[in-house]
């Protein structure tokens, strides 16, 4: 099981790193680090699935085999925060896929007074295990980035609330992506952004993280 997970994400990072700018030779080397980090960290990537597996069967032994309705899911969106106001209008859906479990997503944009955008997006996959532990890998696996273009590095708000951010530096696009107990994933983004420290705020502190985690 262990060997087959590390195959699975070594393949991913390598698509991912051979799919951006494949010709320089930073990249390469980035993706060949980032192999070296599967490999070291595929005991602790097996640690997290079977944490994940254990907390799903939890929510199962009581019951709780249904994500929330995506119009409930919304609620845990922020109405506005440092002069971001919402822009447009609520993007939700409640899925039930036979073999892949329920899974509900929302999705917001907000806008401040000088253009500039932030989207937020809320998934809560409960039973969907295979879809959750695919989402998360990227964080478990532990990898880190760093060139001229990007930085891709973890970050931790507490045991039950961690994930990953991204930084586009060229662009200034940062985005900041948190698993919540196994169950739900955020994934904020937002430009004009020189470093990650925004979009990890509106995530953690935004988003009820510490409330949706008690779920």
């Amino acid at each position: 099981m262990r060997i087959s997970i590390q195959i699975t994400l070594v393949f991913s990072v390598l698509v991912l790193a051979t799919s951006c700018s494949c010709e320089r030779m930073n990249e390469a080397k980035n993706a060949v680090n980032a192999v070296k980090n599967l490999a070291e960290n595929a005991e602790s990537i097996q640690e997290s699935l079977e944490e994940a597996d254990k907390r799903m069967e939890e929510r199962k032994e009581r019951g709780d085999t249904v994500a929330i309705h995506y119009e409930q899911l919304a609620e845990y969106l922020p109405d506005a925060f440092d002069g971001y106001q919402r822009n447009g209008d609520l993007q939700g859906a409640t899925t039930k896929t036979p073999g892949l479990g329920s899974y509900s997503t929302v999705s917001q944009e907000y806008q401040n007074q000088s253009g500039d955008k932030l989207e937020i997006n809320i998934v809560d996959y409960n039973t969907a295990y295979a879809m959750y532990t695919t989402v998360m890998g990227a964080y478990a696996a532990g990898f880190e980035i760093d060139n001229t273009e990007q930085q891709v590095k973890g970050f931790q708000h507490s045991d039950d609330v961690k994930g990953w951010t991204i930084l586009q530096k060229k662009d200034q696009k940062a985005e900041a992506y948190a698993g919540v107990s196994d169950r739900f994933h955020i994934a904020v983004k937002a430009d004009n952004q020189d470093n990650v420290d925004f979009v990890v705020d509106v995530t953690t502190k935004e988003v009820p993280v510490d409330k949706l985690a008690k779920l």
